[in-house]
């Protein structure tokens, strides 16, 4: 959980605009970040590939970048190159975990290969150890940063332990201002982790927070492969039920979207069918 003190806003009701590299938004009601379900929120990012569907959540949950603290004015625009940016980056992370449940690294070293960048001063790292560049993103600007795991033998690329490095480096650069703490559940008989900022909070810093909790609890449920792709859409998502096969619902919804297309093509499929 986060903290329930009311943090972040969502634009007022068909407020949001998409105008060439800016989304523009009036300020809406503000809500609590204990609204959020951290594991969810990476999926909820990962599915943004567009300037209508970045439109959309920030629509659904407020700018993703703005850094939220006392005093501060209401956002009101989202720059969104640096949205678009860091959903490519939440949606190459969680697609590097759930090829991790593999138990070879074919699919890895695919993704590692098609995200890497070339860079033709990149330092070197030895004759023991195997590098690579990418284009990753820190807070609103992309930098490119070369990573360097150490060959298990001869000629063999280390691709999961290059995988596990770039998803610490990301995750860590975005979360360093998070502080987890432990506080009594709700009737005061259980224990819960509560998630606060030093100074403020931002929705990407949970983002990237959640990136991590999914990661700790996939490599615990290896043989039940919880990281999934949906069936609908092929975003990855980590499935806290383990009949679900599709991307999670929105906050302060019931129903999966990607579900919902799905249930309608069917019907769609069934109707033509019988006519």
């Amino acid at each position: 959980m986060v903290d329930k003190q009311p943090a972040f806003m969502r634009p007022a009701p068909g407020s949001v605009r998409a105008e060439q590299d800016t989304i523009t938004f009036e300020p809406g009601e503000w809500y609590s970040p204990g609204d959020l379900n951290l594991i969810n929120l990476p999926n909820n990012l990962a599915q943004v590939q567009s300037p209508e569907t970045a439109a959309r959540f920030v629509e659904t949950y407020g700018p993703l970048l703005y850094h939220y603290e006392g005093g501060r004015p209401a956002p009101a625009t989202e720059a969104l190159r640096p949205l678009l940016a860091q959903a490519e980056a939440v949606r190459l992370a969680l697609r590097l975990l759930e090829a991790m449940q593999d138990d070879n690294d074919e699919r890895l070293a695919h993704l590692l290969n098609a995200a890497q960048v070339i860079r033709r001063d990149a330092p070197d790292f030895g004759p023991h150890n195997f590098a690579m560049s990418f284009l990753l993103p820190d807070g609103p600007v992309q930098t490119t940063v070369t990573l360097a795991a150490p060959y298990r033998k001869p000629g063999d690329i280390p691709w999961r332990e290059l995988a596990v490095t770039l998803i610490c480096t990301v995750a860590n650069q975005h979360t360093v201002q998070l502080y987890p703490g432990l506080v009594p559940s709700p009737g005061g008989l259980a224990f819960e982790r509560q998630v606060t900022g030093h100074v403020g909070l931002s929705l990407v810093q949970l983002v990237w927070y959640g990136v991590g909790e999914i990661a700790l609890r996939g490599q615990e449920n290896v043989k039940q492969r919880r990281i999934r792709l949906c069936e609908e859409c092929g975003t990855p998502f980590y499935a806290l039920d383990g009949r679900q096969r599709f991307c999670p619902p929105d906050p302060w919804t019931a129903e999966s979207r990607c579900a919902g297309r799905r249930m309608q093509r069917l019907i769609r499929a069934r109707r033509k069918k019988e006519s």
